[in-house]
């Protein structure tokens, strides 16, 4: 490994991947964020030494593959794998891979400020003692839950927006400190949910902010809440996820929009926050079982 792939795991301010060689790679999709990257490989055999770095290092795996080694400071696993099982690399941990088929994987770099935050918004009473276990295989159905969902935005280009992708990491990093720790939190009992003033915030900058993207911390400071806790409160008062909530508005925008047949519906779908008229189309489809022109055609 050279020295910018060396340097590159501890680095802000490059691909914290660049280990990979380019030649392993069938496909690659990835996704940045301030604090995790998320990358969908599909990579042919190989092996790749990772030296401890400044960022945690979580592989899944998406396909079933033979004769692996990997090591992962003192933890060692050797033989075949199946979907789901999970490599978990902390900071300041090397690594070691080799496989023999060709893979499907997502991997997940994440920064440990990014725990420490989502830990202290927690109301985690040890957020300075938080240290992830070294995992050399592992299944987990919710970090696979997760690992696909980040893999359907990267296929449909962002569909979902930046507050769809922020919540998932906001999941990803509780579900890591409730789980992944070498000696369990201790959190605060949450007291409290949104009160109802806090929700009609919530609500308000929505609807007034349905044509731009929404991101979770503009949320969080209309409510004067933390990302985590905000997620987890407007769940409880509504229902609904905040992604899930705005998409819903979204297409209620939509529908009202195309009441009016001035408007064309590539018009539509810009003033109802969608980044086009095919991404419009697709989820209008998926709500209401028709598409804007068939619906716009029945009123």
């Amino acid at each position: 490994m050279n020295q910018k792939q060396t340097e590159s795991l501890g680095s802000t301010s490059v691909d914290p991947f660049d280990f990979a060689k380019p030649e392993w790679e069938v496909s690659r999709k990835s996704m940045k964020m301030d604090s995790l990257v998320v990358r969908h490989d599909i990579e042919t055999p190989d092996e790749v030494e990772i030296p401890p770095g400044t960022h945690h290092f979580l592989l899944l795996q998406l396909s079933h593959g033979e004769r692996q080694v990997t090591r992962i400071g003192d933890c060692k696993h050797e033989g075949s794998f199946g979907v789901g099982e999970l490599f978990l690399q902390p900071a300041n941990h090397s690594g070691f891979y080799s496989w023999k088929t060709t893979d499907e994987a997502a991997m997940f770099v994440l920064k440990p400020d990014f725990l420490y935050r989502i830990a202290e918004e927690s109301e985690c009473l040890n957020p300075d003692k938080i240290e992830l276990l070294l995992i050399a295989c592992h299944r987990d159905p919710k970090i696979e839950h997760i690992a696909r969902c980040f893999i359907e935005e990267m296929q449909t280009e962002g569909l979902g927006g930046k507050l769809y992708s922020e919540t998932l990491a906001v999941q990803l990093a509780i579900h890591l400190l409730r789980n992944y720790c070498t000696s369990q939190p201790r959190f605060r009992k949450p007291t409290g949910g949104l009160s109802p003033k806090k929700l009609q915030a919530a609500i308000d900058y929505v609807q007034a902010n349905l044509d731009v993207n929404i991101r979770l911390d503009d949320l969080a400071k209309v409510t004067k809440t933390s990302s985590s806790h905000f997620c987890r409160m407007f769940k409880r008062a509504t229902g609904l996820t905040s992604s899930q909530y705005i998409m819903q508005q979204r297409i209620e925008l939509g529908k009202k929009l195309l009441r009016k047949e001035e408007l064309p519906i590539v018009e539509v779908a810009f003033m109802s926050g969608f980044c086009s008229q095919s991404a419009f189309t697709k989820v209008f489809k998926k709500h209401t079982g028709v598409t804007p022109k068939t619906y716009q055609q029945r009123l």
